[in-house]
């Protein structure tokens, strides 16, 4: 509100008139309130108040959603353990699979040596038993049973056998060379040898 008096009131600088008293003569309703220290840091305190209240709370937004984020890491490194620990079993149960098929290989790889150093004996044996042939002399079987070899055959006369078992023991791969059978059949005689080895 505004004084009407004081409102309408010329002041001249140049005149030296009038009163230097200058009174504010409104009623005691009509002036204006003065204010207490409370009421004018009332709205400053709030503002500040909820500055403060500010940093607090994003902090705590920022823990919660680092939180958050440390969860899902340790969610996945949980999950990345399971998975290992999976690994690890199936690679054990695989590495005793391997060990039980490496046992196995081992006594295949070993009866296949056997079974080459058997097939060398038995080529050289044969290959022995058939060097020593004559023309007239005449194999009819070969059987191989362990260490012994059983040869039948057929020659016009005993002697061409006695001469082949001569040779067989000569070729000093059999300790015993035994003519078994001879008998004769038409003009030939067939006969067992009994090789032993």
């Amino acid at each position: 509100m505004v004084n009407v008096g004081l409102a309408l009131k010329e002041i001249s600088l140049s005149q030296n008139t009038g009163s230097l008293v200058n009174l504010n003569a409104l009623p005691q309703a009509d002036q204006p309130k003065t204010r207490s220290l409370g009421e004018v840091l009332f709205v400053p305190g709030i503002v500040v108040a909820l500055a403060a209240l500010v940093f607090p709370i994003m902090f705590v937004q920022n823990v919660a959603a680092e939180t958050a984020s440390l969860r899902s890491q340790v969610d996945y490194t949980n999950q990345r353990y399971s998975q290992v620990q999976i690994q690890k079993k199936s690679i054990k149960e695989l590495q005793a699979q391997v060990s039980k098929v490496d046992a196995g290989c081992k006594k295949l790889t070993q009866a296949l040596q056997n079974f080459e150093e058997g097939h060398e004996v038995i080529n050289n044996d044969l290959a022995t038993v058939t060097s020593g042939l004559s023309s007239n002399l005449e194999l009819t079987s070969i059987a191989y049973t362990n260490d012994k070899l059983s040869v039948s055959g057929a020659a016009p006369d005993e002697a061409l056998i006695m001469d082949y078992a001569e040779r067989m023991r000569d070729s000093n791969r059999f300790k015993q060379v035994i003519v078994s059978v001879t008998e004769k059949l038409g003009e030939e005689m067939s006969f067992t040898l009994t090789l032993i080895k």
